[in-house]
């Protein structure tokens, strides 16, 4: 009887440790699966937050990036002005000074390039011009300048160049042109202006009374011309001696009588 109820203990123990531990790993395990959920819910709610991050930065930068787009714009418009402003005359609306000069490098530069490239500077100073400013003023002398300036319009190409150089000078460059080429167009340029008479009926109109202007008073220009090819850029060292040769050229024509060409040989 003691050993069946010794049986019976030690098999009522067995069956309750076996029990304890098949619990005690459940809950273990049951603890594991919780504490694995929750691990998984808090790494999507950080992914979630990411992407939502992300979402917002993107439309932050998509909203940065059209406004730099209309920055960029915008400065190239500026940029567009300034040159414009750099390269045009304030007077006249031709182009300036500036301007000539890096067309007349550009064009050198295709000289260098290619031998069969040539063109041609009228270098022009208005007669005369003096004489409106002294008599009239200096409004009226702008008025004859922007006057001058259509004539000059009138008489060269599309593909022509022209610029005011500074005061009552002006230059024009012919691309492609000869000698021959740019004497016609110079000697047209000189008879328009002799056809004006001193452009006294804008002057006139611009005053408001009756001004004849005499004969030896009335605007003109004289003129001075040189063609540039491969040879002359073999003749002169530098861009500055054919500009000076030029401008020598128009006062020989000034000096002869005005309202004159002179052609650099």
């Amino acid at each position: 009887m003691e050993e069946f109820l010794c049986t019976v203990f030690i098999i009522v123990t067995l069956a309750m440790t076996i029990f304890i531990v098949t619990f005690s790993n459940k809950s273990r395990c049951s603890r594991q699966q919780i504490s694995n959920s929750y691990v998984v819910q808090s790494i999507q709610a950080r992914i979630n937050n990411i992407e939502k991050t992300l979402d917002e930065k993107i439309i932050q930068l998509s909203i940065l990036n059209s406004k730099l787009s209309e920055q960029i714009e915008e400065l190239k418009c500026v940029n567009a002005d300034l040159y414009r402003s750099a390269s045009r005359d304030g007077l006249t609306n031709i182009n300036n000074r500036y301007a000539f000069l890096q067309k007349f490098e550009s064009h050198l530069a295709q000289v260098q390039k290619n031998d069969s490239f040539i063109f041609t500077i009228i270098s022009i100073d208005l007669d005369n011009f003096k004489y409106y400013n002294d008599t009239y003023g200096h409004a009226t002398g702008d008025m004859i300048l922007i006057n001058v300036c259509t004539i000059f319009k009138k008489c060269i190409r599309n593909i022509d160049f022209l610029a005011r150089d500074g005061g009552d000078e002006f230059m024009i460059l012919l691309t492609p042109a000869s000698t021959k080429q740019t004497k016609v167009i110079a000697q047209q340029i000189l008879s328009k202006l002799r056809r004006d008479k001193g452009f006294s009926n804008e002057l006139s109109a611009f005053i408001g009374k009756t001004i004849i202007i005499p004969h030896k008073y009335q605007i003109s220009c004289s003129i001075g011309i040189i063609e540039c090819n491969h040879i002359t850029l073999q003749n002169y060292s530098s861009p500055a001696q054919i500009l000076k040769r030029v401008d020598d050229a128009l006062y020989n024509a000034k000096k002869a009588g005005k309202c004159r060409i002179c052609v650099v040989n």
